[in-house]
């Protein structure tokens, strides 16, 4: 019956009439039957419309395998026009969902060689009236590009962002937004566009610590503070905030719904800013408390990354905080390559500790020192 029913419409030439049916039930047959010609139909509706509808069918399955995403990903013109639809909801919803899908399954590099692609996207960003679900689809766009492996990814994402982008996505009242923004910011937080944008916007700076008071939003703030906490303005603008830094040591020591990675990477916050802010030694211990959680392996942290130009920074932090540090290094998975680079970053504060008189700085550090070896 839904054969038969897509038959009739596909010799209509019915895209919109597709894109009905194609949300209905037991259609999984019959767009195998007919996929080829649902494609061709699609396609050439990216081109010359109903982008909506032919994006959705397209999203739906219809460009289920490799070759019917490649053959989208030539029609790039046309979901871009679809996305920068500000006044066609169904066309900006769907073609943001499949230029997601597009970078997800492997055609990033195909988006970042297009000249207007990312433009495009930061410009949906940008825009305060944007829909929720287009934000999210963005971001998540951005953010695939960035884990992709095509050289120079992340450095071009940076280049596209705005001094608006983050501003706009900060102040958007959707949660969503708001942690899609952090996980955008923690991929480019260590390039220049991106930080100096930040780093040069007090107001800006206010909406991420304001985040360090919400139990939703703390664990991403942090995460993406960790990206330019190397920076020393960074640190300096925190110690000019100490409630909001005291906002970060209170969700570490309550009985919250943060994961037991979200808390390791505020403890690590905590370390990094404390070459500049001073910790009370309350507040150093309820880091350090962090260490004597139980039944925790590396599996916890499999998603935490610590970079050398980070770790560098341990030399500087008080005891209970390379003990903290100490103690995080030796739950993490660290590649070859990585590990010898945070050797490097962190001997000398781990030589003196593993001589310390303190007992679970030098444990610790003998656990680090085990890892690293």
């Amino acid at each position: 019956m839904a054969t038969e029913s897509a038959k009739k419409l596909i010799e209509k030439k019915d895209i919109v009439g597709l894109a009905d049916w194609i949300s209905g039930d037991d259609v999984d047959d019959a767009i195998d039957a007919l996929r080829a010609d649902l494609l061709s139909l699609s396609l050439n509706g990216l081109e010359s419309g109903p982008r909506g509808p032919a994006a959705k069918l397209l999203v739906f399955g219809v460009a289920s395998g490799d070759d019917g995403m490649k053959q989208v990903a030539d029609r790039l013109e046309g979901v871009l026009q679809g996305l920068a639809s500000a006044d066609d909801e169904d066309a900006q919803g769907f073609c943001a969902a499949l230029l997601s899908k597009l970078v997800r399954r492997g055609f990033a590099e195909k988006v970042l060689n297009h000249p207007n692609a990312l433009t495009t996207v930061v410009r949906v960003l940008e825009n305060q009236k944007s829909d929720v679900d287009v934000d999210s689809a963005c971001i998540g766009v951005l953010s695939s590009i960035c884990e992709s492996n095509v050289v120079g990814a992340t450095q071009k994402v940076d280049n596209a962002l705005g001094p608006q982008t983050f501003s706009t996505l900060l102040s958007r009242p959707e949660s969503e937004c708001v942690n899609g923004a952090f996980l955008l910011m923690s991929h480019v937080a260590t390039l220049p566009n991106t930080r100096n944008n930040l780093l040069g916007d007090n107001k800006l700076m206010q909406l991420i610590f304001k985040s360090f008071a919400s139990n939703e939003l703390v664990g991403h703030a942090a995460n993406a503070f960790l990206s330019l906490a190397i920076d020393d303005r960074a640190v300096q603008f925190a110690a000019q905030n100490p409630s909001e830094v005291e906002q970060l040591v209170k969700a570490i020591s309550e009985d919250n719904f943060l994961s037991t990675s979200e808390r390791a990477k505020i403890g690590f916050l905590l370390v990094l800013l404390s070459r500049g802010v001073q910790l009370s030694e309350s507040q150093q211990t309820a880091v350090w408390k962090l260490t004597q959680s139980r039944d925790i392996d590396e599996r916890d942290f499999a998603d935490i990354k610590i970079s050398a130009d980070q770790a560098v920074f341990v030399v500087k932090a008080p005891q209970n905080l390379q003990a903290f540090t100490f103690w995080l290094l030796s739950k993490l998975t660290l590649p070859a390559d990585h590990k010898a680079s945070i050797h490097a970053a962190v001997k000398s504060a781990l030589d003196s500790a593993l001589s310390s008189s303190n007992g679970n700085l030098k444990s610790s550090a003998e656990a680090a020192q085990k890892k690293l070896a």
